[in-house]
């Protein structure tokens, strides 16, 4: 009796202890899946892109951030269309930037001035790769030598849309001169032709025939700007304001020449109303599968040398806030915008002029867009980089001048005293 009550007490300190180790392994079980579901916990990052660009631009992101979620799943990108200049500078006024957020890297000034003021973080941290993107792709998303977004994989420049089917009835090609396209809009404005569609009331939309006339026709004094240059006469610029004001007078730019908003003016050249639109290359697509032959050409100067006009796209170049709480997986976002699968579905859909190597190009019209002689200066670009303590030269301009000039009311060259004035203050 005594052996067996012996060997009883031995059976239940036996079971008692496996059961002791059964409930450590348990316990240490749990402790890894529960350290793998933290390790894995879903963070969600605010996106803001360019709302004016909403319309090209909706399909290209969808399929960009359904790619980056596929390969990141515990990152969930809320991207919205809320990234408009006023919109990020009250953000910027509140504290409320949102995680990322898109810029143009150093087409203006803007980026430098939030990176000074410390909105941004500093992405050489992360070691972005630039392989395949040239020095100035590289050079567009830094600010003294800082990287602060993802790198340009296109170029854009405006160039000219035109209706090949209208040049056909009036017996008019494709201008080999500045002199020949001067006479094509003769020719069909006294045909009763509208040559161009102007979207006058929008700043922008109304600065693209400037900045293709400054490209062709101004890029010596455009230069020298560029080069310290800020006294003196500038009469190529002067040239291509009065031409500018001569063309919206005689009603070239319709009439009156601010009567449209720029979607106006799209749906006017996409239905066949008017011969020409400035425009773009980032609005190939909307001039894509229309009812009639569009042609395209790089304005000629008066030696007939065309010109596009620098400038990288800024589609695809975002920067993080500096105040973002997960900058680790907002980089992620970033590298993915780097990448070549990411920069191959933005040539796809936005049928750009690529700069990053190994992309694919199979629509003909990218060929049609590169047919120019020489990459001029861009007018913007090279007033916001004017060094002046208080002048914003290309406020004045994009603001004032324009405007003023597309309804008569300066002349080139008092627009032009305007701007030195400004790059002088």
């Amino acid at each position: 009796m005594k052996k067996s009550i012996a060997l009883l007490l031995s059976l239940v300190m036996l079971v008692t202890l496996f059961a002791g180790c059964d409930n450590e392994v348990t316990d240490e079980v749990t402790s890894e899946v529960t350290s793998e579901v933290t390790s894995e916990e879903k963070v969600t990052l605010t996106v803001w892109g360019d709302p004016d660009n909403q319309a090209i631009l909706e399909d290209c992101f969808t399929e960009l951030n359904e790619t980056f979620a596929d390969k990141h799943p515990n990152i969930i990108i809320d991207y919205q269309w809320s990234g408009s200049f006023d919109g990020i500078n009250i953000a910027m006024q509140s504290d409320t930037l949102p995680d990322m957020f898109w810029v143009q890297g150093n087409k203006s000034s803007k980026m430098a001035e939030m990176a000074d003021a410390g909105f941004l973080l500093e992405l050489d941290q992360f070691n972005p790769d630039s392989t395949g993107y040239p020095e100035g792709a590289v050079d567009y998303a830094q600010v003294d030598g800082v990287t602060y977004c993802s790198y340009p994989g296109f170029i854009d420049y405006a160039l000219i849309y035109y209706n090949a089917d209208i040049f056909a009835e009036h017996s008019l090609e494709k201008p080999e001169n500045y002199d020949d396209f001067v006479a094509a809009m003769e020719t069909l404005h006294t045909a009763g032709v509208t040559p161009f569609a102007l979207g006058g009331d929008f700043e922008w939309s109304r600065y693209w025939p400037m900045q293709i006339m400054a490209a062709s026709l101004a890029n010596n004094d455009l230069k020298r700007i560029k080069n310290g240059e800020t006294t003196g006469t500038f009469e190529e610029i002067v040239f291509v304001f009065d031409q500018f004001r001569e063309f919206c007078d005689k009603g070239y730019f319709g009439n009156p020449p601010g009567a449209m908003d720029e979607s106006a003016a799209q749906l006017a050249f996409s239905n066949g109303k008017v011969a020409m639109i400035a425009e773009g290359t980032w609005n190939n697509s909307l001039f894509s599968d229309l009812a009639f032959d569009v042609g395209r050409f790089a304005l000629p100067d008066k030696d007939g040398v065309s010109a596009a006009q620098s400038g990288y796209s800024n589609f695809t170049t975002y920067a993080i806030s500096s105040k973002c709480e997960h900058p680790e997986e907002a980089w992620e976002y970033i590298n993915f915008l780097n990448s070549l699968e990411a920069q191959q579905i933005t040539e796809d859909h936005m049928k750009s002029i690529p700069v990053l190597k190994d992309i694919v190009t199979v629509d003909p019209v990218i060929e049609e867009v590169s047919d120019f002689d020489v990459v001029g200066e861009n007018i913007y670009h090279v007033l916001s980089n004017v060094p002046t303590e208080t002048g914003k030269p290309q406020d004045i301009f994009i603001s004032g001048v324009v405007s003023d000039l597309m309804t008569g009311k300066t002349t080139g060259e008092e627009a032009m005293n305007r701007i030195i004035a400004e790059m002088n203050k």
